[in-house]
């Protein structure tokens, strides 16, 4: 929170999995929320654009951030200001693994959000999973950002991370800017780990906070 203070960003995004307690205890994760809560209080710049965050796998976003401020989007669209010339699409946490197409929950929502917009879409997701489809290209220009894969957390050289958790190719599913067609993906490693039965260790995978640059 510190390091991203120290940037005073315009905009903040937050792809999913904050506490992630295993085994669930609910007086636990409210002694969590409220340290968490008191970190968003401590940000002295407050992005003007604002934070915008979707479901995880593991938690609700509506259950961990609520009392931040922070806007959830749920297979829908939410537009930034008129001279940011952009606009977000979040998605929840099963759309995130469906590509757009014509069976997809989505689609159609997200179609109608770029109808006439005059500007850039962030496509925001959880699982990079739903840039499945961008692989053979697509004929509009999307930033696509996601998290859930933690680059695998555990890279052997020269081969990449032998666990993902995703249907993408090891490559991009490690993490990066992957450029799809007309699409980029950013795919954070995050900087947490994961929890329950998984070991909690990195391994020339360091955490990471991304910083995008947006020029017109």
């Amino acid at each position: 929170f510190a390091r991203m203070d120290e940037e005073k960003a315009d905009l903040i995004l937050l792809p999913g999995d904050w506490i992630q307690l295993y085994p669930y205890d609910a007086e636990r994760f409210e002694e969590e929320r409220t340290k968490l809560l008191a970190l968003f209080a401590s940000l002295k710049h407050k992005p003007r654009y604002g934070f915008y965050a979707v479901d995880g796998d593991v938690e609700r976003a509506r259950d961990v951030l609520r009392g931040t401020g922070v806007h959830i989007l749920e297979d829908e669209v939410a537009r930034l200001p008129e001279e940011s010339r952009l606009q977000i699409f979040g998605l929840l946490r099963p759309s995130s693994r469906e590509t757009p197409g014509p069976r997809c929950s989505w689609d159609t929502e997200y179609f109608i959000a770029r109808q006439g917009f005059d500007g850039l879409t962030i496509l925001l997701g959880h699982s990079p999973d739903f840039t499945r489809g961008f692989l053979g290209g697509i004929s509009h220009e999307v930033l696509a950002v996601a998290g859930h894969t933690h680059g695998g957390q555990v890279v052997l050289p020269w081969f990449g991370p032998p666990v993902t958790l995703s249907a993408l190719p090891r490559s991009i599913a490690a993490g990066g800017m992957h450029r799809m067609g007309d699409a980029t993906l950013c795919l954070s490693r995050g900087v947490g780990m994961e929890r329950g039965t998984a070991p909690r260790l990195r391994f020339l995978c360091p955490p990471e906070l991304v910083v995008l640059t947006l020029r017109p």
